[in-house]
């Protein structure tokens, strides 16, 4: 995923987001150290760009999913994926793939002041 070459890292994205749909994909992504990390981290070197954003924000969704799915199997998900990195997928997912906390919309009021 770390590829300049946007084929080979689209490829990879397709691989993993076809992996995590399934509970054994899961399983495997949660046993590579820092990995889910790396995919939490939205401005990390795993590709940043626009297309890139959106390969990650599928793969993301595909686990987040599974999780959903297994939800019954608590201990078992929670053995693979710590529950604070579970809170953290899922509002990485809420928030869709172009959220940033330095661009997060900050509503500002005009108020007139009255003078008498």
């Amino acid at each position: 995923i770390q590829s300049p070459f946007e084929d080979v890292a689209g490829s990879a994205y397709t691989y993993l987001r076809n992996a995590a749909s399934h509970l054994w994909g899961l399983e495997q992504i949660a046993l590579t150290p820092g990995f889910i990390e790396t995919l939490l981290d939205r401005h990390n070197g795993a590709g940043t760009s626009p297309q890139a954003s959106e390969w990650r924000f599928a793969t993301l969704q595909a686990l987040a999913a599974t999780l959903k799915r297994n939800a019954r199997n608590k201990e078992i998900l929670e053995r693979l994926v710590d529950k604070p990195t579970q809170e953290r997928l899922l509002e990485f997912v809420s928030r869709g793939p172009y959220w940033s906390a330095r661009a997060a919309p900050q509503v500002k009021v005009a108020t007139a002041s009255r003078t008498q």
